[in-house]
């Protein structure tokens, strides 16, 4: 994709700011998807990870479909 090297750049350091148990918010756009995969895949195991990618996913489809 366009700028996908500045974007996990991005991410990676976006992702060292956020600890364990803190709640934040995250608007959509392609960045702040890899933001979302990066941190959920530093703060959790895949399995779990996963879950959470696939309800972020879900989530935005369904305000983008409505």
């Amino acid at each position: 994709g366009r700028n996908a090297l500045a974007k996990r750049l991005i991410a990676e350091k976006i992702t060292k700011l956020i600890t364990p148990r803190q709640t934040i918010f995250m608007d959509t756009g392609s960045t702040t998807l890899i933001c979302a995969v990066t941190l959920a895949l530093r703060l959790y195991t895949p399995a779990r990870a996963a879950d959470l990618l696939f309800f972020v996913l879900y989530s935005s489809r369904l305000c983008i479909d409505t």
